[in-house]
């Protein structure tokens, strides 16, 4: 049975004298110093670290801990609320711990922004502790502990020079030489629970055409191809496109394996082959060329040349023999990108069951729009859904919009035919919809006593429900996080209720109550995670 309490912290006594600050300062200069890199015009990415950054994932990429006394939690694997850093009983006056990134020496690579999900608790005795935040040429937020960022990051715009940022607790020398005691061995000195860097990279990608019969200056007809190795040694290789009188017609788009965690966002090195069907560009002499980007978006020619095209059996109405009508969807250029965004956003946003949501687009050729082009959309796996069987046209400057209909959380996939008589798409893209359902939760009464009873009651707003009904967890709030004890289910149509009697509230306490999905979600029940509103219920002994 659920034993309540109250959890009280101690705040921080005060704030650092004014030769306090140049001492941290000083310590911070000494320890950060690093060579500038140099100004430079340069393209931008961003990676994600730890379980609280966009696109949640368990790796802490290129973050490392630092001046740990006892221990180091250098994993930010499992739900959200996971972190790395530095854990230990104690710290000397004057001492620093925390998480480093430090980006690699002789790069082409700097730190533009920083948004920072993050946690520095107050020791437990001794001196007292502050949170610091630096780069390379300074600091750039200092602030009493505790410190609590891990629901709203801090977000900074650092020096185009930046190359290395330090996030530390440091124990102050205000307590007569005593130290910072922070409890037990594993209790946690600084918490990194989430990163979002945005990196620009000044290197430029590298390549070399390696064979095929579209490195030659010869006469080509059918579909031919081109063989590469292609380097970026910085932000990776992202794309490799084939290039015809300067507008894409093929590429190979490495995003599957570019997971966005380190500062080598793409892989470093790439040897492979470009296939592209000559018949889609008119006979005659045409310049072609390999252009390398790198995921900073970063672009070089690799190779540039003439070549012929003579594709013989065209006939009228744009048919080539034995293939039937050739109908151009649009104004093709056989090299063809879908761009997606769900309700203006990139990474898809998790939205509230009952919110408009729109999926828009662009479809282009290089930098040439697609228009008046029809793009279909199909659900992918989970249940039918009316998008299925529908499209929609590309407006002059190749966007589109398509408003989803109301369900749960579901991939559409667009997709775009060039010609009638392909045998598949020419580009594909997919949309997350990521939605969560709507959860309201009333008790009564609001106020009660110890060994009396409040009644839960609430609705799950989103189906279709399964046939077990939505299991949800009943939680408490401790501290920053919530605890779960016990679970109650929604039925078909999403009602549920419960009733807990208090049995160890021995003073007055106000608690503070919530019911969830548990994570990642409820089994057959096609929504991401999400929470009920909180109902705060004060009771006495």
């Amino acid at each position: 049975m659920l034993a309540l309490s109250t959890n009280h912290v101690t705040q921080a006594s005060g704030i650092l004298a004014r030769h306090r600050r140049s001492a941290i300062l000083a310590v911070l200069a000494a320890m950060l110093a690093l060579p500038m890199a140099g100004e430079a015009r340069a393209g931008t990415y961003v990676i994600n670290n730890c379980p609280s950054a966009p696109g949640a994932n368990g790796n802490p990429g290129p973050w490392t801990v630092f001046g740990a006394p006892q221990n180091t939690k250098g994993s930010c694997t499992g739900g959200p609320g996971n972190w790395i850093g530095p854990e230990g009983g104690s710290m000397s006056p004057g001492a620093l711990d925390g998480v480093q990134v430090v980006v690699p020496a002789a790069s082409g690579i700097t730190i533009r922004e920083a948004r920072i999900w993050w946690v520095v608790p107050h020791q437990g005795s001794g001196a007292d502790t502050f949170a610091l935040a630096s780069v390379n040429t300074g600091v750039v937020e200092e602030s009493d502990t505790p410190k609590d960022s891990s629901v709203t990051p801090d977000e900074w715009v650092l020096p185009s020079n930046t190359t290395e940022l330090t996030l530390a607790d440091y124990c102050s020398n205000d307590d007569a030489g005593n130290g910072c005691g922070f409890g037990a061995g594993e209790n946690a000195n600084l918490e990194l629970l989430g990163s979002q860097l945005t990196l620009a990279d000044s290197n430029l990608p590298s390549g070399t055409v390696t064979g095929g019969a579209l490195a030659g200056t010869g006469t080509l007809a059918g579909t031919e191809s081109l063989t590469y190795n292609a380097q970026d040694p910085d932000s990776g290789v992202r794309l490799v496109q084939l290039l015809l009188d300067g507008r894409p017609v093929a590429q190979r788009d490495y995003l599957p394996d570019c997971p966005y965690e380190s500062f080598a966002a793409c892989p470093t090195t790439v040897s492979d082959e470009i296939r592209w069907n000559t018949t889609s560009a008119n006979n005659g002499t045409h310049e072609l060329a390999l252009r390398v980007l790198n995921a900073a978006g970063n672009a070089t020619i690799v190779d540039e040349h003439t070549v012929t095209i003579n594709n013989p059996g065209i006939g009228v109405n744009g048919s080539i023999s034995g293939r039937g009508p050739h109908i151009a969807n649009g104004d093709p250029c056989a090299g063809e990108e879908l761009e997606l965004a769900v309700n203006g956003r990139r990474r898809p946003p998790v939205l509230t069951y009952g919110r408009p949501v729109t999926v828009r687009g662009v479809l282009h050729c290089g930098t040439v729009p697609i228009r008046g082009a029809q793009i279909a959309i199909a659900t992918l796996g989970g249940p039918a859904s009316a998008a299925n069987g529908t499209s929609v046209q590309t407006a002059l400057d190749g966007s589109f919009s398509y408003e989803v209909p109301t369900g749960p959380a579901r991939q559409l996939r667009f997709s775009y035919t060039a010609y009638s008589d392909d045998p598949a798409p020419s580009a594909t893209a997919t949309a997350a919809i990521r939605i969560r359902p709507r959860i309201s939760l009333k008790i009564n009464p609001h106020s009660s006593s110890n060994e009396h009873t409040i009644h839960w009651t609430g609705t799950v707003t989103g189906g279709p429900y399964p046939a077990q009904g939505v299991t949800l967890d009943v939680e408490v709030k401790e501290r920053r996080g919530w605890r779960i004890f016990a679970q109650v289910v929604a039925g078909r149509k999403g009602h549920f209720g419960y009733d807990y009697r208090f049995h160890a509230t021995d003073e007055p306490t106000t608690y503070t109550f919530r019911v969830a999905l548990p994570q990642p979600g409820a089994q057959g029940y096609p929504y991401a995670w999400g929470a009920s509103n909180t109902v705060n219920v004060h009771v006495s002994p």
